[in-house]
């Protein structure tokens, strides 16, 4: 009897271990750099485009078409921009406990958590572009670009004293990235440009989430597991831009844009925790806690020399592709000017576009460490196991379909212009198969935003200061039979996924975006 309670005991601090990386890169999909409907995104960075809801691809007139649509570089004038956003995101999962969940705490089958909430600190993301007409008929841009997400998100660690119910999913995330970019554009004929942009991405991630441990039989999360934080950092993602634009009139320009990203592939380590979901550490008591960490050569184990030099955790992540189509009317002033500059030479404009996103293309977080003959070689301390080869967490998205609408008035010209606009976009969740890392469901938004000119020279010298507000309502996404099927949990044995779902239940939430920018024209 003493021995099968050693071995019952060693396997399950192997399971418990081994279990909680993999779920740590569920955090981390919000690094991707893309845009036009991208699920883990808003519609979208630059302070004339998101006033107008995104919808901008065919009026393209601000330094920050680098990274939106390249050919609209072609016939602005010399400018830089900058500009940052505040995004305030609102999320709340309430899990429902899947009907074959064996877990011993306190809930019973088809039972209900209490509801947890995002309460992550915002972190503001911005850009920096400029634009140089080199003839009137060529101009390139640079600058620096980050993706229109949500950087930071916290969820607790405990609810009511105990282990959160969605920590198998996140805890925290931390994302940054990136773009610096470069761009060119050329008038091909009269009225028709067309543009590249080639970026080079860098990403850091810092994620942790939890993991179940021994799951034959009833067993208490307080024993079984363990918080694990991923660091890993991407060097080198590349991604490109195609563009073309087009003055088919004077009333009516039309713009399409299609851009393409690697999958960020991260190298980095990681920290466990064994022992982080007891009652002791709920107090604040972490004393009782074991550390490990396999960016040291002993993996915190005395003398062990398995996690050697680091680098032992390989995290992926698709990205998907978008591509965007829009239609502008627009009415110019008699007085209209050369180059292109929508508030010294229009009256106002009204802009549709259409957008696409390769969202089904992740259909996995991936996470691999060092392994041998299909088992784990890095130990993790506190326990008696090793962390699994294969820790890819699987996902369900679905591409989506967006819709937006937006314009500008120029109520002062050459001195004031407002705008405002409202989009719509597709589910792109499968209730059950998503994690919390983005708000999935379908979206519909409304923006609004102005920007006052502020001349410095009598030969065309200004500077612009703008502001925008966004508010992104995003329907539930809702799986609650406790018989459904849905993403599980990682397990520290072969086929290593628990035979439940841990992702069961109700997110809600939505989005608020502030947005402040300038730009001045040489």
């Amino acid at each position: 009897m003493r021995e099968d309670r050693v071995r019952a005991l060693r396997r399950r601090r192997f399971v418990r271990a081994s279990i909680a990386w993999s779920l740590a890169a569920t955090a981390t999909i919000a690094a991707s750099p893309a845009a036009a409907s991208n699920v883990f995104e808003y519609p979208e960075q630059g302070s004339e485009a998101l006033g107008r809801a995104g919808a901008w691809v065919a009026r393209a007139s601000d330094p920050i078409a680098i990274a939106r649509n390249p050919a609209g570089l072609a016939g602005q004038p010399a400018r830089g921009s900058v500009g940052y956003d505040l995004a305030l995101r609102a999320m709340c999962f309430t899990r429902v406990k899947a009907a074959g969940d064996v877990t011993a705490d306190g809930t019973a089958p088809g039972g209900v958590y209490p509801r947890v909430c995002d309460s992550g600190t915002p972190i503001p993301i911005g850009y920096v572009a400029v634009a140089h007409p080199i003839t009137p008929r060529l101009a390139i841009g640079a600058g620096v670009v980050t993706p229109s997400g949500v950087p930071r998100t916290a969820f607790p660690s405990f609810a009511s004293g105990a282990a959160s119910p969605q920590r198998y999913l996140l805890v925290e995330s931390t994302t940054l990235m990136a773009i610096p970019t470069i761009s060119a554009a050329y008038e091909a004929l009269r009225g028709l440009r067309v543009g590249a942009s080639l970026g080079w991405g860098i990403a850091w991630v810092s994620s942790s989430a939890a993991a179940p441990g021994v799951i034959e039989g009833a067993v208490r999360p307080a024993d079984n597991d363990v918080k694990v934080r991923v660091s890993a950092l991407d060097l080198f993602v590349p991604r490109a831009t195609l563009g073309a634009h087009w003055s088919a009139s004077s009333f009516v320009e039309l713009g399409a844009s299609v851009m393409w990203s690697d999958a960020i592939v991260a190298r980095g380590d990681a920290v466990t925790e064994a022992n982080a979901f007891t009652p002791r550490a709920a107090s604040g008591d972490t004393s009782r806690v074991v550390r490990g960490d396999t960016s040291r050569r002993d993996c915190g184990r005395p003398g062990s020399a398995a996690c050697g030099d680091g680098g032992n955790a390989e995290l992926t992540v698709p990205l998907p592709a978008t591509a965007t189509v829009g239609v502008r009317l627009r009415v110019p002033r008699r007085t209209a000017s050369a180059p292109r500059d929508p508030i010294d030479d229009e009256r106002f404009d009204l802009e549709l576009d259409v957008t696409w996103s390769d969202a089904s293309s992740i259909d996995r977080i991936g996470l691999r460490f060092p392994g041998a003959l299909g088992a784990g070689t890095i130990p993790v301390p506190g326990t008696a196991g090793n962390l699994p080869p294969n820790a890819d967490s699987p996902r369900r998205y679905r591409d989506v379909v967006g819709f937006r609408l937006g314009g500008d008035l120029v109520v002062i010209p050459r001195r004031l212009s407002l705008r405002a606009g409202a989009f719509h976009e597709s589910r792109a969740a499968v209730p059950g198969h998503v994690g919390l890392e983005a708000l999935s469901g379908r979206r519909v938004g409304l923006a609004i935003g102005a920007t006052a000119r502020f001349p410095v020279r009598e030969q065309g010298g200004a500077i612009d200061l703008s502001i925008g507000y966004l508010r992104m309502f995003v329907a539930d996404v809702a799986s609650e039979s406790p018989s459904a099927s849905g993403v599980p949990a990682i397990a520290g044995t072969a086929p290593y996924r628990t035979p439940w779902p841990v992702g069961l239940g109700r997110i809600e939430g939505g989005l608020d975006v502030l947005h402040v920018g300038a730009a001045y024209r040489f």
